[in-house]
């Protein structure tokens, strides 16, 4: 069984959120993704990550990250490719004691991408991990449907679109609070 949370957070709500969550848990951010050797993408924090609270692409999928505890071990698999050589892919698949973090951020002073959590394990620490960050990014958040607005989104809704999917959706797919 899945679990997923929708969010929408500036770099100052997602810093004040994930800065509470690095306090009072162990953990690390790989990010997910194809990788030509099993040297991956890893931060400590999220103060180290480049951009944070900033969209390249306009599609809520684009960037994502495994969150883990520190002493979790990052698994990864090869897959053979036609012109030779092996790619390693980072994912969930392999990895049932993380969850998947996508950032969400701006793509341009116009538009604010949803970001959001979930994992599709059912391991106990997954869920755990689940449950624990699911708390920081619902404490103190407006709810409005399924997503969660951080304090700041909140004083610039009237500036700016809040996109669900990507920036090509119609104007009507995009989250109005009211």
């Amino acid at each position: 069984m899945s679990k997923e949370l929708f969010y929408f957070a500036t770099v100052n709500d997602l810093l004040e959120r994930l800065r509470g969550v690095e306090k009072t848990r162990k953990i690390k951010y790989v990010k997910c993704g194809r990788y030509s050797s099993q040297n991956y993408i890893e931060y400590s924090t999220i103060d180290d990550f480049p951009n944070i609270g900033t969209n390249t692409s306009g599609d809520h999928q684009t960037e994502s990250y495994l969150i883990l505890n520190i002493d979790v071990a990052v698994n990864s698999y090869a897959v053979e490719q036609i012109e030779g050589g092996l790619m390693y892919f980072v994912n969930q698949q392999g990895n049932e004691r993380s969850i998947v973090f996508w950032p969400g951020g701006f793509y341009d002073e116009n538009h604010l991408i949803c970001g959001h959590i979930g994992t599709i394990s059912n391991h106990e620490m997954s869920l755990q991990l689940y449950n624990f960050f699911s708390k920081s990014f619902t404490k103190n958040s407006k709810k409005v449907g399924r997503y969660y607005i951080g304090d700041e989104v909140l004083t610039i809704t009237n500036q700016v679109r809040l996109i669900t999917i990507n920036i090509n959706q119609p104007v009507e797919y995009d989250l109005k609070i009211i």
